[in-house]
C-alpha cells in the first residue's frame, strides 16, 4: 500500500509540475487555484456557459467580458479558444489583461471558451443573426441543434459501421479459422486412417508370417542354412531326421562333416542339443551347450563357448547372468596355426556393445609375455534385442534366455539346386548310432 501511495504522490507532483511549467506559474498559484471567474456587465456567471446573441442588422456585434482565475488575486493566466474564427474574433485588452471582447464577423454560430489551467472552463455560445436576411437567433439555435443531432447521428452511424465491420472481420476470421481447423482435422483423420490401414496391413502380414513360422516344421528333402560363410547347413532326409553339416578344415571334399540326429517339429528341438525358436516371425537356431548335451556334440567341432566374466565353464558349468555386462567368447580358428582364442562382449543397457579382442592363445596357455602372439582391438556396435534374440550391428547374432548367452543363427531355406545337391551328398560322420 505504501508503494501505491508513493506512486500516486509522484504522479500528482509530476502533473502539477507540468501545469506549472506550461503556464509559467508558481506552485502557490497551483495550490490556490479553485476555478475560473467570468463576468460581464458586473454580472458574475455561476454556471458553465451562457448565450450571447448578436445581430448584424442592428449593429450589435460586440460583447465584452472579464475572465481571470479564482481567486482573482491568484493571477493565473486564462486562455481563450474560438471554435469558428470566421464567425467571431476575440481580442484581449492591452490595459486590462482580464478584459476580452468578442466581435461578430458574419452570421452563424460558434463557441468561445475561456479556460484556466485547462481544468476550469466557461463557454460563450455566440449566435450572430442577420435579421435583415431573415436569419434570427432562434433559427441559428435550431440550426445548431440540428447540426449537433446530425453530427451525433453521423458519429453513431460511424461507430455502428466500425462495430459492424469489426464484427464482420471477426466472423470472417473465425470462419477461416474454422475452415482451416476442419481441413487440418480432415487431413489428420485421413492420415490416421491411412496409418491405421498400414498398421493393420503390417499386423496382418506379420501375423501371417508368424503363423507360417510359428514352429520350425521342415519337410523331407528340404535344406536350410545356418551360416553360409562357414558352411553350416541342415538337411532333412525325412521330417524327423536331421543331418547337420559343418566345415571340416582337415577334409577337402564336398562340404565337410555331417551329423545325423533326430528332430521333432512339435517342440523344435534336436536330440543333439540344438533348439529352433520363432522370434517375431524369424526362426533362429541355437545350441544349448552346458545342458548335458555336450557329450553328444563333440567339443572340437563346436565353434564358440560363451560364459560370463569371472566364471570357469569347464569347472562350474553355465552361470546365470543378465545380459548387461561382460561375456567371454572362447573359440578356435585356423588362422595362426589353428590357435584357440577369445574375445569379450560387453553389453550396455543403452543398446551398445563393445567387442574387445581377439587375443591369441595356444591350447589355453596364455602368452601374455609373448607380445607378437597377442592382438587386441576394441570396437563398439549398436545392437537390438527382440525377445532375447540379439543382433549386433556387424551382423553377429546371439540368444539370451535371461540366464545364459549362446550363439544364434538365422534359419534360411536353401533353394539353389546345386547347393542343395552338395549339402545332401556331403560326407557323413556318425559319432554314435542314430545320433
Amino acid at each position: 500500500m505504501r508503494k501505491n501511495i508513493k506512486g500516486i504522490k509522484s504522479s500528482a507532483w509530476g502533473l502539477m509540475l507540468a501545469f506549472a511549467f506550461a503556464s509559467c506559474s508558481s506552485m502557490k498559484q497551483l495550490w490556490d487555484l479553485k476555478g475560473i471567474r467570468v463576468s460581464a456587465n458586473d454580472q458574475v456567471y455561476t454556471g458553465k456557459s451562457t448565450t450571447v446573441p448578436m445581430d448584424i442588422k442592428t449593429g450589435n456585434l460586440r460583447f465584452e467580458f472579464n475572465a481571470t482565475s479564482d481567486p482573482v488575486d491568484n493571477g493565473y493566466p486564462v486562455s481563450i479558444k474560438v471554435v469558428d474564427s470566421s464567425v467571431v474574433s476575440v481580442t484581449q485588452s492591452a490595459s486590462n489583461p482580464s478584459s476580452y471582447t468578442i466581435t461578430g464577423l458574419k452570421s452563424g454560430y460558434t463557441a468561445v471558451t475561456a479556460s484556466c489551467s485547462s481544468a476550469y472552463t466557461f463557454t460563450f455560445l455566440v449566435f450572430v443573426a442577420d435579421t435583415s436576411r431573415g436569419i434570427t437567433v432562434d433559427s441559428l439555435k435550431k440550426q445548431r441543434d440540428d447540426d449537433i443531432a446530425r453530427l451525433k447521428a453521423e458519429e453513431e452511424a460511424r461507430v455502428a459501421a466500425a462495430a459492424l465491420a469489426k464484427q464482420q472481420a471477426e466472423e470472417k476470421a473465425a470462419a477461416e479459422a474454422l475452415a482451416k481447423k476442419l481441413a487440418e482435422e480432415k487431413a489428420a483423420a485421413e492420415a490416421l486412417a491411412k496409418k491405421q490401414a498400414e498398421e493393420k496391413a503390417a499386423a496382418e502380414a506379420l501375423a501371417k508370417q508368424q503363423a507360417a513360422a510359428a514352429t520350425f516344421a521342415p519337410k523331407a528333402g528340404e535344406c536350410y542354412a545356418l551360416n553360409v560363410s562357414e558352411l553350416k547347413y541342415i538337411y532333412f532326409p525325412t521330417a524327423e531326421e536331421m543331418r547337420m553339416t559343418f566345415k571340416n578344415n582337415s577334409y577337402d571334399g564336398n562340404i565337410g562333416t555331417q551329423y545325423k540326429v533326430k528332430f521333432s517339429s512339435n517342440n523344435a528341438k534336436a536330440e543333439n542339443g540344438w533348439y529352433f525358436k520363432n522370434v517375431a516371425g524369424t526362426v533362429m537356431a541355437y545350441y544349448n551347450h552346458g545342458s548335458g548335451d555336450a557329450e553328444v556334440y563333440p567339443a572340437e567341432n563346436f565353434d564358440r563357448i560363451i560364459y560370463p566374466e569371472g566364471s570357469d565353464p569347464w569347472e562350474e558349468g553355465p552361470v546365470n547372468k543378465p545380459l548387461y555386462g561382460k561375456w567371454h567368447v572362447y573359440y578356435r580358428s585356423s588362422e595362426g596355426g589353428n590357435f584357440a582364442r577369445w574375445y569379450i562382449l560387453d553389453f550396455s543397457s543403452n543398446g551398445k556393445v563393445s567387442v574387445t579382442g581377439p587375443r591369441y592363445m595356444i591350447e589355453g596357455v596364455n602368452l601374455d609375455d609373448i607380445t607378437f602372439a597377442r592382438q587386441e582391438v576394441t570396437k563398439t556396435y549398436t545392437y537390438t534385442n527382440t525377445e532375447g534374440f540379439i543382433t549386433l550391428q556387424n551382423g553377429e547374432t546371439y540368444y539370451h534366455d535371461g540366464k545364459v548367452l549362446r550363439d544364434a543363427f538365422v534359419v534360411k531355406k536353401v533353394t539353389d539346386s546345386a547347393a542343395v545337391s552338395k549339402i545332401k551328398n556331403a560326407r557323413w560322420f556318425q559319432p554314435s548310432d542314430e545320433k
